[in-house]
């Protein structure tokens, strides 16, 4: 699955960098085009989750809210918007550009579980996407080893 993730961003990235080149060949400004490539990247994981909730319903769902989303379906909003913000950050321009890696889709579905977990330790890679997402969970999440023993102490003198 792995293999098949990194095939699905590197698609997209070919599609994003079209796009880019296109829109920009027409004069539109590279503000404009980030404005535009970041509400798709924000919408996107809300689309997928709807598409799902539909099929598994059988009903057609006209909206679904970010706040609604991760009340209802906290494991599986995660993981979409942690696979989205993966995507996002591999597709965008950068000067130092990311390529995907097979355990990008393990990091992703690690994240299934990260709604229901005091301490969470993932690489740092995953941690900086989690924290850009500000996903509304109360889960200490920590993308260094050597931060974990604090991270653990400090969850254990809250309680």
């Amino acid at each position: 699955e792995g293999c098949k993730l990194q095939t699905l961003i590197a698609a997209g990235k070919e599609q994003v960098e079209q796009f880019y080149t296109g829109e920009a060949g027409l004069g539109v400004s590279k503000q404009k085009l980030l404005a535009m490539l970041n509400q798709t990247m924000f919408e996107m994981p809300l689309r997928l989750l709807r598409n799902a909730m539909q099929r598994v319903d059988g009903k057609e769902i006209a909206e679904i809210t970010r706040d609604d989303a991760f009340r209802y379906a906290p494991r599986l909003t995660t993981s979409v918007h942690v696979m989205v913000g993966v995507a996002a950050r591999t597709m965008a321009r950068r000067k130092t550009p990311r390529k995907t890696q097979s355990s990008d889709f393990g990091d992703v579905t690690h994240c299934f579980y990260l709604p229901y977990m005091d301490v969470f330790r993932t690489d740092a890679f995953i941690a900086e996407v989690l924290q850009s997402l500000n996903i509304p969970i109360s889960t200490t999440v920590v993308g260094n080893l050597k931060d974990l023993p604090v991270a653990i102490s400090h969850r254990l003198s809250a309680k």
